[in-house]
């Protein structure tokens, strides 16, 4: 019964002595019950929520001018902690999110949004494209989704991504080939404190990666 409910996002509340959730699970906890199935979606999509110092972080480094309407996009958006604060940041813009949890698209749904509920690797560029990309995508696959991501840049877009401390220093070849797309595209790198994702419930280092679709396309990259 804990591996199931653990697999539905539930959290152990030591002073109360019970699992607690974010969001209802009653009919999801119904199908698991009717079918014996239970899929565990904070494994499968690598699922550590933003902490809102790691969000400040990312909106302080924020240096696009927009003199019309923004577009944002949240790739795997979790249950919307970076959101929550874009939306204070930028009232007048227009918020986009895509998630694969159904879980997390119905907690998103409870909170006012409007998510797709589908895998972002599957989207295709054409979605967009969006002038301000904030992210947090799974440290399994964080190289993909950026990649993917700087795609749906309009042409003077800004990415701040989340990423794991080592991924522009590792001598693997997928590594190395990332690294040098970042440079060329004129990325660079912020630190961010070694607790930082604690509260999530991972040791990971990380950093932000910031790019900007713009220097591509006047250095004649894009």
């Amino acid at each position: 019964m804990k591996k199931v409910l653990n697999a539905l996002g539930a959290k152990w509340d030591r002073k109360l002595k019970e699992h607690i959730f974010d969001y209802d699970i009653t009919e999801t906890l119904k199908q698991v019950i009717e079918t014996g199935v239970v899929v565990d979606w904070k494994k499968s999509t690598d699922f550590f929520f933003t902490p809102d110092q790691v969000v400040f972080e990312m909106l302080g480094l924020v240096n696009c001018s927009f003199d019309r309407e923004l577009l944002f996009l949240e790739p795997s958006a979790g249950q919307g902690h970076i959101l929550d604060l874009a939306v204070e940041e930028f009232p007048n813009a227009r918020f986009f999110c895509i998630e694969e949890n159904p879980l997390h698209c119905e907690r998103l749904k409870e909170k006012g949004y409007d998510p797709i509920c589908c895998d972002f690797l599957a989207m295709k560029p054409e979605f967009g494209p969006f002038d301000l990309i904030l992210m947090n995508p799974p440290f399994s696959a964080e190289m993909e989704h950026i990649r993917h991501a700087y795609d749906f840049l309009s042409r003077s877009g800004q990415m701040i991504t989340v990423a794991s401390k080592s991924i522009l220093t590792k001598q693997a070849k997928a590594n190395q080939e990332f690294a040098q797309w970042f440079q060329e595209v004129g990325g660079y790198w912020y630190p961010l404190p070694s607790s930082s994702f604690k509260e999530s419930g991972t040791s990971v280092m990380t950093q932000l990666l910031v790019i900007t679709k713009e220097y591509a396309r006047v250095s004649g990259l894009e």
